[in-house]
């Protein structure tokens, strides 16, 4: 058109234009391209395990996905314009979250029907241009069965299966934070352990049925007798060890005659009858703790438990000089 040589001296641009925004209508309608943002948003928003909570600046809603407006038990739509404050009332954790901006995250638990659940939550800044942020988005992830799974092993690792107390490494990590505490103040402490009398025999005559049975009676008669402050474990087979903050070797020899009496008083039912079981109990203790660890005092235990096995079994013995009163 510009050098004349355009057919009749039109100007063919105008034309030009025209047929390919034709062309381009036909492909985005043909292909159906304005709907792309609708399913992007249907199938990764609104479809998403997620809860996501959408806020402006002023911390006000902007939007939720269904997942979200089923944990906060709110209609997303009618949420939208409301400060986030208003919309937590009664989620303090999450409330206090949003408080403290974004970046943060948290552990927060959450009403829900059959009891709270846990959910690991987010809160990460929009960006926009220059760097200034144009709100914030809340996430929040279920870990209720995760944080379940983590207790249960933590339960396994500390919780001996069979009798439901301490197991021996629970019962030493927590011994050796008693003794720090017990030479800090100055105050006594004791420790007891206790064997069940020719348990093997139980075992071969009755089943091993009955005797996990016995070993549950048993462990339940002393735990029920102790104090809360007392820690109590399985040692080891038909071993218990006890430790007893406060109390001197005397007391302690005391407290072991009170759990000796209760298992000697038990009738654990079985196929074969009524057992009964019989325990021997070696004690130690100090009036005031120097520089001995549990091993040691275990150790004195388990050496006036071997006297009490040869003085004739069901019987409290103690370790040398706590026999008579004095300190050991």
């Amino acid at each position: 058109y510009l050098s004349g040589a355009s057919l009749y001296g039109l100007d063919i641009a105008p034309l030009g234009l025209a047929l390919s925004g034709a062309i381009f209508a036909w492909g985005l309608f043909r292909h159906r391209l304005f709907d792309l943002g609708l399913i992007a948003y249907e199938r990764i928003f609104e479809g998403m395990r997620e809860g996501i909570l959408v806020l402006d600046r002023k911390e006000r809603v902007v939007g939720m996905n269904p997942a979200m407006a089923r944990i906060l038990r709110r209609a997303g739509p009618d949420s939208a314009g409301k400060r986030a404050r208003d919309l937590l009332v009664g989620n303090a954790d999450l409330a206090a979250l949003i408080d403290r901006g974004p970046p943060a995250a948290a552990d927060v638990s959450m009403p829900a029907e059959g009891g709270e659940r846990q959910y690991e939550a987010s809160l990460s800044a929009i960006p926009g241009r220059g760097g200034k942020p144009l709100g914030s988005i809340v996430s929040l992830n279920d870990i209720t069965l995760r944080v379940a799974l983590a207790e249960r092993l933590e339960a396994l690792a500390t919780v001996d299966g069979l009798t439901g107390v301490a197991n021996r490494r629970a019962f030493l990590e927590s011994a050796d934070r008693e003794l720090r505490r017990a030479r800090r103040l100055g105050t006594p402490v004791s420790a007891l352990i206790l064997d069940l009398d020719e348990f093997k025999k139980v075992n071969d005559t009755f089943g091993h049925a009955a005797g996990d049975a016995v070993l549950k009676a048993a462990a339940g008669a002393c735990a029920r007798r102790l104090r809360s402050t007392d820690l109590f474990c399985r040692y080891g087979g038909e071993e218990f060890a006890v430790l007893l903050p406060g109390l001197g070797p005397r007391e302690a020899a005391a407290a072991a005659e009170r759990l000796r009496s209760a298992i000697a008083s038990l009738g654990v039912d079985s196929p074969g009858g009524t057992l009964r079981a019989t325990a021997s109990f070696g004690c130690t203790g100090r009036f005031r703790l120097g520089e001995e660890t549990m091993d040691e005092l275990l150790r004195e235990a388990d050496e006036a438990l071997y006297k009490a096995k040869a003085a004739g079994r069901d019987r409290v013995e103690a370790y040398g000089p706590a026999a008579s009163g004095t300190d050991a």
